[in-house]
């Protein structure tokens, strides 16, 4: 007997949305709700509604705008790859890119 399989070509591919790959969807989540307690903050407060909406939509934008470019330049994990470089000890470093020629 014969079996025929479809296979999912996506499987191994990272979860990307509107550009934004990673943990830089996480981010923009945070964002998100950050930006949205803010708002009830503000409301609370006995702010102006047009200031409370014009805050949360320029904020809103300048976060996504901002890990949009995070995302293109890093990608998924060259954010924690730059993070990392940091953390490395100069032995090792000095070691690692004297043995790369």
């Amino acid at each position: 007997m014969i079996y025929s399989y479809k296979i999912y070509k996506g499987l191994e591919q990272s979860v990307a949305f509107k550009g934004l790959v990673g943990r830089f969807i996480w981010w923009l989540g945070a964002a998100i709700v950050l930006q949205l307690l803010l708002f009830a903050l503000l409301y609370l407060l006995h702010i102006a509604l047009w200031f409370c909406v014009m805050q949360t939509l320029v904020s809103g934008t300048t976060s996504y705008v901002y890990l949009s470019r995070l995302s293109k330049k890093y990608g998924e994990v060259g954010w924690i790859k730059k993070g990392c470089r940091v953390f490395i000890p100069k032995r090792i470093k000095g070691m690692y890119f004297s043995c790369s020629h």
